[in-house]
């Protein structure tokens, strides 16, 4: 009896720690997007891209909003999301980009981990057409896995010189 109360116990705080249910907290969405990580930021390719190269860049421990973010996260953050620009604009040929962060539930804010959405274009894009795949991308099937991979390695293989 008390073996089955303890693992009861055990099951709980496992199921119910912080930042569990949250896909940006769970190692095996990391695995299959991440581009980069270290001890403070997680650099995420996103699995419904709406152009080649969106990159989501986030802070490794579980905060929800941006102003909850300590400085060396904030720092650590700004550094990966000028390297991803780097990397995505060499990778793509995609020299400008939209950077979006949304706060709170009712800004839009769809998972509730700080995110900051990486969303390059290019001289001479069709902006109509951009504003409607960024609109509409939540509509469509994630990628899959080999060409989530393909696209990792493409960032990674210019990442790694900077």
């Amino acid at each position: 009896m008390k073996k089955s109360f303890f693992l009861f116990v055990l099951l709980a705080k496992v199921l119910f720690a912080e930042g569990y249910d949250c896909p940006f907290c769970r190692p095996e969405i990391i695995e299959r997007q991440s581009y980069y990580e270290d001890d403070r930021v997680i650099g995420l390719y996103t699995h419904k891209p709406c152009v080649d190269g969106h990159c989501l860049i986030i802070p490794k421990r579980h905060v929800e909003r941006y102003e909850d973010l300590t400085d060396e996260e904030v720092l650590n953050i700004y550094q990966l999301i000028k390297k991803t620009h780097l990397a995505v604009k060499n990778a793509y040929g995609k020299e400008e980009y939209l950077l979006l962060e949304k706060n709170g539930k009712y800004a839009g804010q769809d998972v509730l981990h700080v995110h900051f959405h990486l969303i390059p274009t290019k001289t001479g894009d069709n902006r109509l057409l951009f504003l409607s795949k960024l609109l509409l991308r939540p509509l469509f099937p994630p990628m899959s896995y080999d060409q989530m991979q393909e696209n990792i390695q493409r960032i990674q293989e210019v990442f790694q010189t900077y």
